[in-house]
């Protein structure tokens, strides 16, 4: 036995504090072994082959050191839990006992006032600091976290002292005044050395919960076997092997050291919480994938820009249904792209139904056999969606057939019916006379002339309807893309038809006075699917949350001259320049306050 005993000491000899702490706690018979005095040794030599951990302070017992260290911190007045650690005066108080025997600064600053200045230099206060099982019911409370407190029997001690030398110096006592200097010079320096170890060790208590090798090395052991247990309730390994991190930081800021069976069931609805919501964000980017690659090419080309946006498609009841209920990463692919075929094949039958409606009130002879001939004669037509669904925004101009198709998401519901009513599109007379002049304007035809036509010439206008703008002693006019004027002439300033195309001479040198692109977090940006931060810019990821949030339906697999027209930046820049102007204006000199081309957004 004793043979036993001698081998266990010299083993126990070369673990780290944590594990002979760890230790302490497991059996009675080792708990009774490592606290006796003939254990001093171990706990020596412990402490001197782990230089990492701060060496033992000579009025404290390795024991109630490495307590303090890594242990619960319980307080040492009455046992309460949880303390706060303390590494001036080496001990774990809770709240009630640091009122009892503690000033606070303020406090210990009144008592001594009058005594001289800076009187705290001579009386040590608290270093408080995080310990491993720092307790979190403190962390929010400025008052436990970043004050320093004074005991209150240290404060009256250095008052009595202090006025037993001043009673000496008016006493006229021999060397009085330089026996007090001496007591305070001692004093200070006292203070300052042990402030200094104080807060070595608060320091290494802060960092070594993130720090401390092997402690790491601990986590990730608990987190090995925490997967097995996952796996063992059926959860897949590439879930399992996504959540690492997040398992690791779980345990991390819970202060979770076993990774025993009976731990993993205190703590199992959070990381079960943490493998699904994986496993979902999995199962959506595996059928954003699968539609893309698999599904939509089996459509005819002629389709695609009538297909429904990829982000509504994760939204259809049923693949959310597979998405949400799908146990354990177990997945129907071919029950999967039979719902969504019958989801877009019912998208594209509704999709005809507004366009239909709106031409018919335009006055159109709608064939049913020749629709898409049809649509194209009316794909530089205009219309307005009056949908109410999308509070708070003013009504949209829609050009052409592209644009209603992106637009519909407003139009169906998640199962892909329609819910279009024939009041909700309107076709917009006024956006039929600006394009035609836009259009004549450029030396086109309006009746053959196709959206990605205006959009490759890429030529602005100013309108002739505005007042001038006066910038300083300068007039000037606002330049617009053509699809900004015609939703200026339809929404912004109904009736403003007279738009005039600037030479190409004059807008190579506007864009060359300023930079192409602004910065992106500048308040230069609108929105260009609506009216919003049209007047007020602001920056561009306001813009984008603006476009998630109230356009979910707008598609995200489109191509980038798609996208561009999405987001477009409104940056309001003075230069000079000549303008020509065509007909009656005659030859022009302005201040031109130009709005930059719509920029590529991918």
């Amino acid at each position: 036995m004793a043979a036993n005993v001698s081998i266990s000491i010299q083993v126990f000899s070369h673990v780290h504090p944590i594990d002979l702490f760890a230790l302490v706690r497991t059996t009675k018979y080792l708990r009774k072994l490592l606290l006796s005095k003939g254990s001093l040794s171990v706990w020596d030599s412990a402490f001197a082959l782990h230089r990492d951990v701060p060496p033992v302070p000579d009025t404290i017992s390795h024991p109630k050191w490495t307590t303090m260290l890594f242990g619960p911190p319980r307080c040492d007045g009455c046992s309460v839990y949880p303390a706060l650690v303390d590494f001036s005066f080496n001990e774990r108080l809770y709240d009630s006992c640091i009122n009892e025997l503690f000033f606070s600064y303020e406090d210990a600053v009144f008592s001594l006032d009058g005594v001289f200045p800076d009187p705290l230099s001579y009386v040590l206060g608290t270093q408080k600091s995080d310990a491993l099982y720092y307790p979190k019911s403190y962390f929010w409370t400025p008052e436990y976290n970043y004050e320093q407190l004074f005991r209150k029997a240290d404060i009256e001690d250095f008052k009595a002292q202090v006025n037993l030398y001043r009673a000496d110096i008016r006493g006229g006592v021999p060397n009085g005044q330089v026996m007090f200097d001496q007591f305070l010079t001692a004093r200070r320096k006292f203070c300052a050395e042990k402030w200094k170890i104080a807060e070595a060790a608060s320091m290494w208590a802060r960092d070594a919960y993130n720090d401390c090798a092997v402690l790491d090395t601990s986590r990730w052991a608990i987190i090995e076997r925490w997967k097995e247990y996952l796996m063992s309730l059926g959860h897949t390994s590439t879930d399992i092997a996504a959540c690492d991190q997040d398992i690791h930081n779980f345990i991390k800021y819970n202060y979770i050291f076993s990774k025993s069976k009976k731990e993993f069931n205190k703590w199992r609805k959070q990381l079960e919480r943490m493998v699904n919501d994986e496993m979902r964000v999995r199962l959506c980017r595996n059928t954003t994938t699968f539609y893309l690659t698999v599904v939509q090419p089996t459509f005819h080309p002629s389709l695609w820009s009538s297909l429904p946006p990829t982000s509504l498609i994760l939204t259809h009841e049923p693949v959310q249904d597979h998405i949400a209920l799908a146990q354990f990463g177990k997945f129907s692919w071919t029950d999967v792209a039979e719902s969504i075929n019958d989801f877009v094949n019912r998208w594209v039958t509704y999709s005809k139904t507004p366009m239909l409606k709106a031409l018919e009130l335009a006055g159109y002879n709608i064939a049913e056999g020749d629709l898409r001939s049809t649509i194209n004669i009316a794909a530089m037509s205009v219309l307005i969606c009056h949908n109410q669904l999308h509070q708070g925004l003013q009504r949209r101009a829609l050009i052409g057939w592209e644009s209603i198709v992106r637009h519909l998401g407003c139009l169906f519901d998640k199962s892909g019916a329609c819910t279009f009513q024939s009041s909700l599109l309107s076709f917009s007379t006024i956006g039929h006379d600006i394009i035609s002049t836009l259009v004549s304007s450029l030396n086109k035809d309006p009746t053959t002339v196709t959206v990605s036509d205006m959009d490759n010439d890429d030529r602005i206008f100013i309108c002739g309807d505005c007042d001038l703008i006066r910038v300083g002693d300068d007039l000037g006019s606002y330049f617009y893309t053509w699809r900004q004027a015609v939703e200026h002439g339809v929404i912004e300033n109904p009736g403003h038809t007279r738009f005039i195309p600037v030479s190409e001479e004059v807008k190579k040198g506007l864009v060359k006075r300023k930079p192409s692109f602004p910065d992106t977090s500048e308040a230069a940006w609108a929105c260009n699917h609506c009216l919003q931060y049209r007047r007020e810019p602001t920056k561009r990821a306001t813009v984008i949350k603006h476009l998630n949030r109230e356009y979910d339906s707008m598609p995200h697999n489109t191509t980038s001259e798609d996208r561009r027209r999405y987001v477009v930046f409104r940056r309001l820049d003075a230069a000079a320049a000549a303008l020509s102007f065509t007909g009656a204006f005659g030859l022009l000199y302005l201040l031109a306050v130009y709005t930059n081309p719509v920029q590529t957004v991918d």
